[in-house]
């Protein structure tokens, strides 16, 4: 058997990490932050609690990872205008990407639910995602002041509440849950 390579060993470490992260998800929404431990997420996860501290130095960083890890997969799928203005065709593919995000894996984003809705957990991260999250809401701002709305804030909330609505049905029952139907119903509507 020849050693391995160091791609070898880098992609060990990343579905090492991914390990963790996806245990520590579980542990987070089903026993909540605030009680889940780095002993119950080793466990979780099949490995030792030292080896978590090799990849994350605390129950926090691990915290900030899974929060980011969801926007980050939402903005690798979402391509920014580069001159920040918003499209009806990046409208179109705003809604679609938020639809399908959820409709992928809703298991795991039931998880992020349970975690997102936790007392005080936003709290904890909400100065620096609204800085992130700032071009994006502009850009939506912007949008809906030109299409003519006496309160773009209000229609970019709106908005927001419809898809995170849409968004919670295909987590819960996406047998059953009409995502193509609504998704039109949503582009018609919005865009």
């Amino acid at each position: 058997m020849s050693p391995r390579t160091e791609q070898q060993f880098q992609e060990i470490r990343e579905n090492k990490r991914e390990q963790i992260l996806e245990a520590a998800l579980k542990c987070f929404s089903t026993n909540g932050y605030y009680k889940a431990s780095i002993a119950e997420i080793a466990k979780e996860a099949g490995i030792s609690k030292g080896l978590i501290y090799n990849y994350f130095e605390s129950k926090d960083v691990i915290l900030k990872e899974l929060v980011w890890g969801v926007y980050e997969e939402f903005f690798k799928r979402f391509e920014f205008p580069k001159d920040l203005v918003m499209t009806e065709e990046c409208f179109v593919s705003y809604i679609n990407i938020s639809i399908d995000i959820v409709a992928d894996d809703p298991n795991r984003f039931k998880l992020y639910f349970a975690l997102f809705t936790q007392p005080h957990i936003m709290d904890l991260f909400k100065a620096d995602l609204m800085q992130k999250m700032e071009p994006f809401i502009l850009m939506f701002l912007n949008y809906y002041t030109e299409k003519g709305y006496e309160n773009p804030m209000a229609m970019m909330r709106f908005v927001s509440a419809a898809i995170d609505g849409v968004q919670m049905h295909i987590m819960l029952d996406k047998e059953n849950f009409p995502v193509e139907d609504v998704r039109k119903i949503l582009l018609k509507m919005f865009v």
